[in-house]
């Protein structure tokens, strides 16, 4: 049986041992993937934290799994737990990570450094009229 991201978390006792691998084979999802050491580091935000804040910058905050990178976002739904306001996935592929505490969600965050220079380099690669706009909106 498949299970949540959020029942992987939960099962695991020590989540800085937790791998990109771990994740995916745990939830049924086949990879071939390089695999991305976690690291619950507690300098950390809570990963709903640290995806607002990447977004008020105007960037992205992905995750490596089964081969590419996908983006967390917000779900700006009422009446939901921060936790549970964290998705992952691309349109028509999105899971909730449901009930994850902001300890179980630090374990992912290691690779804030890997997910900014993904995201520079998505940026540089822009058209230089975006890039303004964007500028100027940050």
């Amino acid at each position: 049986m498949d299970k949540s991201l959020g029942e992987v978390f939960r099962e695991q006792t020590h989540a800085k041992d937790l791998t990109a691998e771990d994740l995916v084979k745990k939830t049924g999802v086949g990879t071939r993937s390089l695999v991305f050491q976690f690291w619950a580091g507690r300098t950390f935000p809570p990963l709903h934290k640290l995806i607002s804040m990447f977004n008020l910058v105007g960037m992205e905050f992905h995750i490596y799994v089964n081969g590419q990178l996908r983006k967390l976002k917000l779900d700006g739904r009422r009446g939901l737990s921060d936790a549970e306001r964290v998705l992952v996935g691309d349109p028509g592929e999105v899971g909730l990570l449901d009930g994850l505490t902001p300890s179980q969600g630090e374990a992912i965050l290691a690779q804030a450094n890997f997910f900014r220079e993904y995201n520079a380099r998505k940026q540089s690669a822009k058209p230089a009229s975006a890039r303004r706009r964007a500028d100027a909106a940050a």
